[in-house]
């Protein structure tokens, strides 16, 4: 039974316990029936997110925007912090800003049957290419919201780890080197989400949902990285302090009167 009939069956029990009489076989029923569907609700809920903003997102989403379409991004954002100081790279296709390393995961080809089951399509406000192809940047409506991460949560037929933006943002751009950041550890820390009721940029409502992993590096990595702080910013990357993130922007350490360097907003999430 689908999470609508399961609400609409809750609004319709909560509405008899008002127009019955009170103490009547009617209103104790659909008490019952409101109870019990509500408590079903709330554990669906919590069997795909142990977060009640996210939670309450879930609802709001599949509630308002049943038959309509939400633009939908689902990515992996990297703390990478020394000396209490945060690295970001230039954005990959936002070159204005400075963004936490990171994007968004890739489905592999044989979820190609369940997406179309949950009828969903490639994102329009990104070119399609090469990199882009079989992003978790899609285009889905509202009913089959809590689908499309009940199956991404299950970690089926996706990508799960986040070295692969590491490696291209990193590594292969020559930042980091090949030898020491052949491979790295992290810890999972949580999630976070931004909902836009309406996105001028999609033109329709947004969900943007990151995975946070906090980079644990080894003793040489972490020794790699004291000297990258110590060579300063550059055009590609930048180190920033936990204020300059929570102000967005940071002055240009070349040109300090004019030149303020843009952060994004979801690098507060890894603060």
């Amino acid at each position: 039974m689908s999470l609508l009939i399961y609400f609409m069956f809750l609004i319709t029990s909560i509405f008899v316990i008002f127009i019955a009489q009170p103490n009547t076989p009617v209103s104790t029923l659909a008490y019952s029936v409101a109870a019990a569907l509500l408590t079903m609700i709330v554990q669906i809920i919590a069997s795909i997110t142990t977060n009640i903003r996210e939670g309450l997102n879930f609802v709001y989403i599949f509630c308002l925007y049943y038959n309509k379409v939400v633009r939908v991004s689902i990515s992996y954002l990297f703390r990478i912090k020394i000396e209490n100081k945060y690295l970001l790279v230039k954005g990959a296709r936002l070159k204005h800003q400075f963004q936490p390393v990171g994007g968004v995961y890739k489905y592999l080809p044989s979820a190609s049957s369940i997406l179309k089951c949950l009828d969903v399509h490639d994102d329009n406000m990104v070119c399609i290419d090469g990199v882009a192809k079989e992003d978790l940047r899609i285009r889905i409506k509202g009913k089959h919201y809590h689908s499309l991460f009940k199956w991404f949560f299950s970690n089926k037929n996706r990508e799960t780890s986040p070295y692969r933006e590491f490696f291209e943002e990193l590594v292969s751009s020559g930042i980091l080197s090949r030898d020491n950041f052949s491979y790295i550890f992290y810890e999972y820390i949580g999630s976070r989400s931004l909902m836009n009721k309406f996105s001028h940029f999609a033109q329709s409502p947004e969900v943007i949902y990151a995975n946070i992993y906090e980079l644990t590096p080894t003793k040489k990595q972490k020794e790699e990285l004291k000297q990258l702080l110590s060579k300063g910013n550059t055009e590609n990357y930048i180190w920033v302090t936990y204020e300059e993130i929570m102000k967005e922007g940071v002055m240009d350490q070349i040109d300090n009167t004019s030149r303020i360097k843009i952060i994004s907003r979801t690098a507060q999430w890894v603060a």
